[in-house]
């Protein structure tokens, strides 16, 4: 359950939101004025949240944010919610400490969901200040590597009951050994950072799923880095062709961001060379079918409009 604060000029629009929220467990405060609300929030510590409009007669969105964040209070969790959203907004809203963003027009799910994903990050900064740093990239790394050496397992699994199981055991330094070489060599051949990398894997890992991330969403997977060097990331990568933008179809303001079959080439490559480390008779060198699923041969199709 959380402290909610939420501010919209529209009152009927506020008791929505106030109802989808309350319904979901939360205590909602209400407030038409900016003004009105940060006075509730100076008044009321136990306030966690605060989900906002962006466009108000009194103030914008991203000036309501700096007020809120010069109180002397504790620091709530700020989220904007805009029928026009773009690149320049989101970094700014981000340099300024908003954690998320809702487009209009959204769904109760969506707004639920938007809540879940601050109790987690609130939960992940509470056991970081008690002495766990960069615990939500060790969490993310901890998943992967889990999820990996599961993989390990079924496949070895698979083999020995032929009774010829080429992988044994392998040791989990020498795997986080060959992960690392690999994705240096790279880096560093592409003349790419950490960051720039980072994405290339996302764009790759929502292709497999089938989805496709915009450039706001792109730039939210990599929340570890300023958002000033992430737009800068996207804006060489699509410089040197390893991605592309593509203008959504239903709403001009928004662009998609998908691999190119440069950059499809790029991670199938580094994938089919760590499978070949890690699995080298399940892997042939070079067959996409591994790495990656159908719908991401038809997401590159589509990148290279």
């Amino acid at each position: 359950m959380k402290n909610i604060l939420i501010l919209d000029d529209d009152a009927t629009v506020l008791r929505i939101l106030s109802g989808v929220l309350s319904s979901a467990g939360h205590v909602c405060h209400e407030s038409t004025n900016p003004d009105t609300a940060l006075a509730t929030l100076t008044r009321k510590p136990q306030i966690t949240v605060v989900l906002s409009d962006y466009y108000m007669p009194e103030m914008n969105g991203l000036e309501f944010v700096q007020h809120v964040m010069a109180l002397d209070r504790p620091t709530p969790y700020v989220l904007l919610v805009t029928a026009q959203p773009s690149i320049q907004m989101v970094v700014e809203a981000m340099r300024l400490g908003v954690c998320d963003f809702l487009s209009k027009p959204t769904t109760p799910a969506e707004i639920v969901e938007a809540i879940g994903r601050v109790k987690q990050r609130a939960t992940t900064d509470r056991l970081q200040d008690r002495g766990a740093p960069d615990l939500g990239e060790l969490i993310r790394r901890t998943q992967n590597l889990a999820a990996h050496l599961q993989r390990l397992a079924s496949a070895e699994n698979m083999l020995s009951s032929t009774g010829s199981s080429p992988i044994g055991p392998v040791p989990l330094l020498q795997t986080m050994d060959t992960f690392r070489e690999l994705r240096t060599q790279c880096i560093v051949r592409e003349r790419l950072d950490e960051a720039a990398w980072d994405m290339l894997m996302e764009l790759a890992s929502a292709q497999r799923r089938g989805q496709r991330l915009s450039v706001s969403g792109l730039m939210v997977s990599g929340s570890n880095v300023s958002a000033t060097t992430l737009l800068r990331r996207v804006n060489n990568l699509v410089e040197r062709e390893f991605i592309a933008r593509t203008p959504d179809s239903e709403d001009a303001r928004r662009h998609f961001v998908d691999l190119t079959p440069k950059g499809h080439a790029l991670v199938s490559g580094f994938l089919a060379k760590l499978g070949e480390q890690l699995y080298p008779r399940t892997v042939r060198s070079g067959d996409p079918s591994c790495v990656f699923s159908k719908a991401s041969t038809r997401s590159a199709a589509v990148s290279g409009r």
